[in-house]
């Protein structure tokens, strides 16, 4: 059985829960989810039934591990719960998983990772503590999209629907810039973001390029399901592969020439290895506005497999990954301190 485990301080918001839900969906054996924070993230509760919710503590007990042969941690947090256990019950193979973004100094090293970007592949491989390692990149299973709504259609019909899907938070200052940009070159199309609002700064930019925001929680619980409305599909990270899934012409922003610009498959794996990050740098060949003011029909369908998830490669990996043996663990010194800040604050 596999113990998947994941922590959440807030919401539970971010791409990771999502990779965990693909990863749960697509694995046939026997699991368990342990979610340790004060509250199940909305993508996990499909999975309640085999859910086990603790709250942060200094030293929790957990009783979900009955049988476990893999412990599978899905962020740093999680990684020192898992820990814990891997060494209280022996034989169980313990795994941490970095789910893209940079390459943080302070991101515990273990003795088996599996990542989801090649980009910190390329960097934690190069550690003597990293013994087992590979990473996989495709994490899109398929999904339905939903009905549009009246009013929406009503926009569909008239308008080249520019869509981008994700948190408006200024993390993404970069992409979102270059969104706002093109919403005010562009007048010949309707843009519309869906996501949850963290910067009311970055939401009244938007506001004032005419740009719809929609950030009612019908649309952002599962915000996937509304690319239906897309006739283009600018963004980052899963949402674009999402996108990328479904057919729809994604654009991305591209460090090299500071645009936003087609994924093609001359590029992808650039792109790809970057985690379809705001880090990407690739050469391209076409913008966003010269796509629009061409009114190209660019077919986008043979891409499908190079963001398409397929469970039989974390099945490889959990079979060739040794129990855990060291009665020690690479946790940076200044990561647990924000750890304990953290968890005094979060028992307040």
């Amino acid at each position: 059985m596999v113990l998947f485990i994941v922590s959440t301080w807030g919401e539970g918001k971010g791409g990771h829960f999502n990779t965990l839900a693909t990863y749960i969906n697509g694995y046939k054996g026997e699991y368990h989810l342990l979610v340790v924070g004060k509250k199940i993230p909305f993508v996990l509760q499909h999975f309640q039934a085999k859910t086990t919710r603790i709250d942060f503590k200094w030293m929790p007990k957990v009783k979900c591990v009955k049988d476990v042969e893999v412990i599978h941690c899905f962020d740093q947090w999680a990684y020192l719960y898992g820990y814990r256990l891997a060494l209280k019950y022996k034989g169980i193979k313990l795994i941490l998983t970095k789910s893209g973004g940079v390459n943080a100094k302070w991101f515990p090293k273990a003795t088996n990772m599996w990542l989801i970007s090649k980009e910190n592949y390329d960097f934690y491989k190069n550690f003597k503590v990293v013994k087992h390692i590979d990473y996989y990149d495709n994490r899109i299973i398929d999904f339905p999209l939903a009905e549009l709504s009246s009013d929406l259609q009503v926009i569909k019909d008239k308008s080249t629907v520019v869509l981008r899907i994700g948190r408006v938070s200024e993390y993404y200052n970069t992409s979102f810039t270059a969104f706002i940009k093109a919403a005010k070159q562009i007048k010949d199309a309707k843009f519309i973001c869906i996501g949850s609002v963290e910067s009311e700064a970055l939401r009244e930019r938007m506001v004032s390029a005419n740009i719809l925001v929609l950030d009612n929680t019908k649309y952002t619980s599962n915000a996937k399901q509304y690319l239906s409305v897309a006739d283009v599909f600018v963004g980052q990270g899963r949402s674009a592969m999402e996108a990328i899934a479904k057919g729809i012409p994604t654009f991305v922003y591209n460090k090299k020439n500071d645009d936003l610009c087609m994924v093609d498959g001359n590029n992808i794996n650039e792109v790809k290895w970057a985690n379809f990050s705001e880090r990407a740098n690739f050469d391209f060949n076409t913008r966003l506005s010269s796509y629009l003011e061409e009114n190209n029909n660019a077919k986008v369908e043979e891409l499908k497999d190079f963001v398409k998830y397929n469970p039989n490669r974390i099945v490889e990996f959990y079979k060739a990954t040794k129990p855990q043996k060291t009665k020690w663990m690479y946790f940076p010194v200044p990561l647990f301190l924000r750890y304990i800040l953290r968890l005094i604050k979060h028992r307040r």
